[in-house]
């Protein structure tokens, strides 16, 4: 076998419509280059093949890994991991999965890791503080796409309809004869949160009622089910009377309907509609109402557009949204 077998600096160059000196600079000093021309010649060199080791050889090739950062190891993720290593897996590539320290710098810590581990395309679910992390990832090269509804078109996303899913949670709870419904945000979440109540307030004025009258609001400590209790007590203490509840997933979701259940119907005369905002067999096993998410077809999508975002870093950004659905179950005891 020949050299010319084997792609060179030159064909990265040509492949990339930059000069061999560009190359270099990336290879040596990519803090000096543009991030749009990075990008485009780590592009070139991953499409290649290409390896800079002894005279331009292509070196073996390891497994190519993509980086998956997550925001917890929730069940309902589980099935968003699947569709991300089915899409995955059609192309070779690898899943290199990680959870985020709730360090304040944690998120960044773990997108530099798996740069440092040679990883340049990053699929991040998208959480309080991460979309600043994720666009200075793409400014340093790193192909990157979001789970989540980002603010800048600099991100391309794929999401399901959140304020779709507050709205019909919103609606079920007034179909149900519910006229105090408390809508509760993920914790530290204030651009969602936003959306979501205004989601919530254009369902109740789409029935006729007044926001002012029949929305309250709270943040969620967290996404566990002592969450979901806590949020039930906070509102007992501070003498809220609700008939509704919307939980932002299944967890805390749970953990609101123990404790209602603990409390019988002594909240308003009639026990609290609790509706969680991921379906899930727990919430199926206590008859809880969920937004039913593609979580499956979420992920694959997302890994589809991340590996189209690092074959191609000069297309477009695009931003997917799927429709969710709202099923309705009765309580049980």
């Amino acid at each position: 076998m020949t050299d010319q077998d084997f792609p060179s600096m030159h064909d990265v160059a040509r492949v990339a419509g930059v000069s061999i000196g560009t190359v270099s600079n990336v290879l040596n000093k990519p803090e000096i280059v543009a991030p749009p021309t990075l990008r485009r010649v780590r592009s070139a060199i991953d499409e290649l093949g290409w390896r800079p080791t002894g005279r331009g050889r292509r070196a073996p090739a390891g497994p190519d890994l993509v980086g998956i950062v997550l925001a917890g190891a929730e069940p309902h993720r589980a099935a968003l991991l699947d569709g991300i290593r089915r899409r995955l897996a059609v192309g070779g590539a690898h899943p290199l999965v990680t959870f985020p320290s709730d360090e304040p710098t944690g998120l960044d810590d773990a997108v530099r890791a798996l740069e440092r581990a040679g990883v340049r395309s990053v699929l991040l679910e998208l959480t309080a503080g991460a979309e600043p992390v994720a666009v200075q990832a793409a400014e340093r090269g790193v192909a990157v796409a979001v789970i989540g509804s980002p603010t800048t078109s600099e991100l391309s996303s794929v999401a399901a309809d959140h304020e779709a899913a507050v709205a019909l949670a919103v609606a079920h709870a007034l179909d149900s004869g519910r006229r105090r419904i408390v809508l509760v945000h993920p914790p530290h979440d204030r651009t969602g949160a936003e959306l979501r109540r205004t989601a919530a307030r254009d369902a109740v004025r789409a029935a006729g009622f007044d926001p002012a009258e029949v929305l309250a609001e709270h943040d969620a400590l967290g996404h566990d089910s002592a969450a979901g209790r806590a949020a039930v007590e906070f509102l007992g203490e501070r003498g809220m009377s609700f008939d509704a509840i919307i939980l932002p997933d299944d967890r805390t979701a749970a953990g609101a309907w123990r404790r209602l259940a603990e409390d019988g119907d002594g909240n308003g005369g009639r026990r609290a509609l609790v509706i969680a905002g991921h379906d899930s067999d727990v919430a199926e096993a206590l008859g809880i109402p969920a937004i039913r998410t593609p979580l499956t077809a979420i992920g694959y999508q997302g890994a589809d557009i991340l590996l189209a975002e690092r074959k191609d870093p000069r297309r477009a950004r695009v931003r997917q949204v799927f429709p969710v659905e709202l099923v309705a179950r009765g309580p049980r005891s």
